[in-house]
C-alpha cells in the first residue's frame, strides 16, 4: 500500500476493530430470516461461531506486537484456500471429507468453525475416497441463486465424479448465504450453452482437449470479470472417449457473471517441466494448485509442483493479461522457481493460496508438514515480498516470526483505495469497507506512483472526481489521510480528499491543491478554522506525497513527502457531518478544477506517527 504501500511483510496482527463487515453481517441477518427451514438452523449456528471467533480474538488482538510461529492451525489442513472477507475476517477452507472451515482475525490465531458440506454431493461416487480437494470461495456482491441475498459465497472445489467413464475429476460449484456455510452444491462446473465433450462430460470435468479437473480458484480483474484458475490432469491430443496420457497443464476458464457457469471454453496455460523441481523421482512432472494474483499491469500465477506426498514446493509464472499470451505457452515461468520448497525442517510445503494481510500486505498462506512424508499437512503463513517482476518469501519458516513491517502500533486503515482501476467505475477499497464511484469520467489506467502499476487522471475544466461515500470521518476525535499527488498546474483550488455538507461547496475538512501548494482546511460547526498552507512547491510534475492528521485538543498537522511542514491547534468545538461525503476532486465550486493524476488515498481513525508518515512517503519507489 503506498500511503501505506504493499511492501513486504506488511501485514500486523490487530487491524480495523471498529468497521463491521457489513456484507457477512447482512448476509447472517438474511440467513436467519430467509434461509429455507431445513437449512436456517445450520446458518444460525455458523454465525454464533463465527461472532463468537471474533470476539475472542478482539481480546487477542490487543496487545502492541504479536509474533507467528509455525504451524499457525497444528492440525490437519492441507491445501488451505484463503479468504479475506475484511480486514478482520479471514477463512480458511481444506481438502477433506466436507472441506473444513478455520475463522482468524487475524491470519495468527485459527479456530475451527465447520465444514462446507455435511454430506457428500450426490454426483461424486458415494464410497471410497471422492477426491474432496483444494477448495477456494469467491465472495461476490451478487444474490445467491434464487434468492434475494445481500451478497453470496460461492465455492469451487474437487472431486470424483461417478458419472464418467474413464473415472474423472471434476470441479464442483456451491454456494453460501454465509462465509461459514452451509453451502448448497450446484454439482459440476457447466457451460453457459450447457454444452459437454465426446464423452459427455460438463465443461468442469473436462472437454477434447483434456480432462480431470481439479484445484481450482476463483480470481476476480479490476475491470469485474471472472476467472477460474484449475489443474487439467490429462491432455487429449483429438476428441476422444478413451483415456488420454496424464500430462497436468494449469489451465483457465472465464466464468459468466454470475459465477457458477462458464462463460467460454477452457484455455490450457502451461504444463510440467520434466526433469525439475516440479518432478520429485518416482512420479511424472506435475503442476497444480493454481492461484492468480495480480500487481500492477502484471499478473502472477502461482501454482505447486512435485508431489504432495515427498518433495513439494511452489513458484509462479508471469503474464500481461489473465488468460496469458496467444501461443502455448501463455505464461512464462519464473527463473527464480521454485521460491517455496522443503527444507530440513519443513517437507512438501506448498498447496498456497495469497492474502492480504490485516494492513495490507501480502501473505502466502500454505500446508507443510514436519518429520516426515507421513505426518500431517497443517497450516502455515509467511510474508509475500515483490521486488520489481519478481516475487519471493523467507517460507517456510520455523521458530518465532516477527509480524508486519509497519513500525510496532502504527495505525491501519479504515480504507485505502489504490487507485489502480483501468476500467469499470468503482474505485475498489482494499479494506473491502467503503467502494467509491467514479464520477464523469475521470480517466483511469495512467502511470502510479508505484512502478507498473496504475493512477487515475484528472482533466481541467471537467467536475470529474470520485465519490467516497458517507464516512463521517471528522466526527472522530482524532484521525488522518494521505495521497499521492502528480500536477503542473498553478492555478488548481480543490480538494484532493475530504469531507463536506451535500448542501454546500464548503469544506468541513480536506487536504487542498491551490496554486503550487499543497493546503490543509479544518473547520467545526461554530465557523474556527484552520487554514494550514505548505512552504513546499507540489505543481513540478514531480509525484509528492501529502498526508493531514488531526487530533481534537491537539493539533492539527500538514506533512509533504514526510516531512512536517505546517502544523496548528486544532480548532475547538464538534464537527456535525450528518449529510456528509468523503470524495476526492469533489468540491468543483471551490475553484478551477485538479489538472494531474493522483493516486493511493488512505484514511485512518487516528493520528498516524510522523515515523509511519515518513516510512509510507519513503516507499515511491518500491513496487
Amino acid at each position: 500500500m503506498l500511503g501505506i504501500l504493499s511492501t513486504p511483510a506488511q501485514a500486523r496482527v490487530g487491524g480495523i476493530t471498529d468497521i463491521p463487515d457489513r456484507q457477512e453481517a447482512t448476509s447472517c441477518e438474511y440467513a436467519g430470516a430467509e434461509a429455507p427451514s431445513a437449512k436456517r438452523r445450520q446458518y444460525s449456528e455458523a454465525c454464533q461461531r463465527t461472532a463468537a471467533t471474533e470476539r475472542e480474538a478482539a481480546t487477542a488482538m490487543a496487545a502492541p506486537a504479536v509474533s507467528y510461529s509455525n504451524p499457525v492451525f497444528g492440525a490437519y489442513f492441507p491445501d488451505p484456500g484463503a479468504l479475506r472477507d475484511s480486514p478482520t475476517d479471514y477463512y480458511a477452507y481444506s481438502t477433506g471429507g466436507g472441506f473444513g472451515i478455520l475463522k482468524s482475525a487475524d491470519l495468527v490465531n485459527w479456530q475451527q468453525i465447520g465444514q462446507a458440506f455435511s454430506r457428500r454431493p450426490s454426483w461424486v461416487v458415494q464410497s471410497g475416497d471422492w477426491h474432496p480437494w483444494a477448495p477456494s470461495v469467491l465472495r461476490s456482491p451478487k444474490s445467491c441463486p434464487g434468492t434475494t441475498s445481500p451478497g453470496c459465497y460461492f465455492m469451487y472445489y474437487g472431486g470424483l465424479s461417478a458419472q464418467h467413464t474413464p473415472e474423472t475429476d471434476c470441479v464442483g460449484v456451491a454456494w453460501s448465504l454465509t462465509p461459514s456455510g452451509p453451502f448448497t452444491d450446484l454439482g459440476p462446473l457447466q457451460a453457459k450453452d450447457g454444452k459437454k465433450d465426446l464423452a459427455g462430460r460438463p465443461l468442469g470435468c473436462g472437454d477434447a482437449g483434456g480432462y480431470g479437473n481439479i484445484d481450482a480458484a476463483p480470481f476476480v480483474d479490476s475491470d469485474g470479470s471472472v476467472y477460474l484458475y484449475l489443474s487439467t490432469m490429462r491432455r487429449c491430443r483429438q476428441p476422444t472417449t478413451g483415456t488420454c496420457p496424464y500430462e497436468p497443464i494449469v489451465s483457465v476458464i472465464p466464468l459468466a457473471s454470475t459465477p457458477t457457469r462458464a462463460k467460454a471454453a477452457r484455455k490450457p496455460l502451461f504444463g510440467a517441466t520434466a526433469n525439475s523441481w516440479e518432478q520429485q523421482p518416482g512420479y511424472a512432472p506435475q503442476v497444480e494448485a493454481p492461484w492468480m494474483e495480480k500487481r500492477g499491469s502484471t499478473y502472477y500465477l502461482f501454482y505447486s509442483g512435485g508431489y504432495y506426498g515427498a518433495r513439494y514446493g511452489m513458484g509462479y509464472a508471469t503474464a500481461s493479461t489473465a488468460t496469458g499470451g496467444s501461443t502455448y505457452s501463455a505464461f512464462a515461468k519464473s527463473a527464480l522457481n521454485p521460491i517455496l520448497k522443503e527444507t530440513s525442517a519443513v517437507l512438501s510445503p506448498g498447496g498456497g493460496s495469497v492474502t492480504l494481510g490485516p494492513d495490507g500486505g501480502s501473505w502466502l498462506v500454505y500446508h507443510g508438514r514436519v518429520g516426515d512424508y507421513a505426518q500431517p499437512r497443517t497450516l502455515r503463513i509467511d510474508p509475500l515480498y515483490w521486488s520489481g517482476s519478481s516475487v519471493s518469501t523467507p517460507g517456510p519458516t520455523t521458530g518465532p516470526q516477527t509480524v508486519g513491517g509497519e513500525p510496532a502500533g502504527a495505525p491501519a486503515p479504515i480504507s485505502h483505495w489504490r487507485l489502480g482501476e483501468k476500467t469499470g467505475a468503482v474505485a475498489r477499497d482494499e479494506q473491502l469497507a467503503h467502494d467509491g464511484s467514479y464520477v464523469n469520467g475521470p480517466a483511469l489506467g495512467k502511470p502510479g506512483v508505484i512502478a507498473g502499476d496504475t493512477a487515475v487522471g484528472f482533466a481541467a475544466n471537467v467536475n470529474d472526481y470520485v465519490d467516497l461515500g458517507d464516512i463521517s470521518l471528522g466526527e472522530r476525535e482524532e484521525f488522518s489521510t494521505e495521497i499521492w499527488v502528480k500536477t503542473t498546474s498553478a492555478n488548481t483550488n480543490r480538494w484532493l480528499v475530504g469531507e463536506g455538507s451535500t448542501a454546500s461547496s464548503t469544506p468541513i475538512w480536506g487536504l487542498v491543491h491551490e496554486g503550487a501548494k499543497a493546503r490543509a482546511y479544518y473547520r467545526v460547526d461554530g465557523g474556527a478554522a484552520a487554514n494550514l498552507v505548505s512552504t513546499k512547491a507540489i505543481n513540478d510534475g514531480a509525484w509528492h506525497h501529502l498526508a493531514l492528521t488531526v487530533k481534537k485538543g491537539g493539533l492539527i498537522s500538514l506533512y509533504v513527502d514526510g516531512t512536517l511542514d505546517a502544523e496548528a491547534v486544532t480548532p475547538a468545538g464538534a464537527i456535525t457531518l450528518n449529510t456528509s461525503t468523503l470524495a476526492i476532486l469533489r468540491r468543483a465550486t471551490l475553484g478551477s478544477e485538479y489538472a494531474g493524476e493522483l493516486d493511493e488515498a488512505a484514511v485512518y481513525g487516528s493520528v498516524l506517527p510522523a515515523s509511519t508518515v515518513q516510512d509510507h512517503s519513503s516507499r515511491a519507489t518500491t513496487p
